[in-house]
């Protein structure tokens, strides 16, 4: 039986740079989706990926994910489906409204110019 795994990326990537990796998990009999991270905001992308989650997959899924795509993956998983593990590599793992530095919503508040 196949193994579904999600593999998302990071901020400055795309899809593409899992090929080798996911070439070595279907090897393994993974079945690997390499959706696009539509790099919004978590609150958008979130839900995007676990739309994938619940439309592609049944039965336990591993979600992977990249530096800002396991900030994503994170709060995708709370979204339904069977995750049974989020590795990352370098990755962000914060929760939906909690502040990060390199998201915007943390960014100080600039006074207008006069």
């Amino acid at each position: 039986m196949p193994k579904p795994t999600i593999v998302l990326h990071g901020a400055w990537a795309d899809g593409s740079s899992w090929n080798a990796v996911a070439s070595e998990l279907q090897g393994q009999d993974f079945t690997v989706f390499t959706p696009p991270n539509l790099l919004r905001q978590v609150a958008i992308d979130a839900p995007y990926v676990a739309s994938i989650l619940a439309q592609r997959t049944s039965g336990p899924v591993v979600l992977v994910g990249h530096s800002y795509g396991g900030f994503v993956i994170t709060n995708a998983a709370t979204g339904g489906g069977d995750v049974r593990a989020l590795p990352g590599t370098a990755r962000i793992g914060f929760l939906a409204g909690e502040p990060h530095p390199l998201l915007p919503s943390a960014a100080p508040k600039m006074s207008a110019a006069r």
